[in-house]
């Protein structure tokens, strides 16, 4: 069980994560949280700068990778994590 400290991180996080807030984390919300951050840095799309950063973020699936493995990583330590958040 988690503490109520621990629910209301992974609760952040999750919300952080669910950029269209639809409910669901898919890699279409790490699209639109790259697109916030270029719009943020004024970087336009074709660029070297934007499409360096872009494979980074998303070809790599750097993010994505990292976040799912940590999902995981705590699922198996037999936490349960409620991803169904009603807002």
């Amino acid at each position: 069980m988690l503490t109520e400290l621990q629910t209301k991180k992974w609760t952040r996080l999750f919300q952080v994560y669910d950029a269209d807030g639809n409910g669901t984390v898919t890699q279409e919300d790490f699209e639109l949280i790259f697109q916030n951050f270029a719009k943020f840095r004024n970087l336009e799309a074709n660029t070297p700068q934007y499409d360096r950063l872009h494979a980074k973020f998303m070809e790599d699936k750097v993010s994505w990778e990292i976040f799912w493995s940590m999902i995981m990583t705590r699922c198996q330590r037999n936490l349960v994590v409620f991803m169904a958040i009603n807002l």
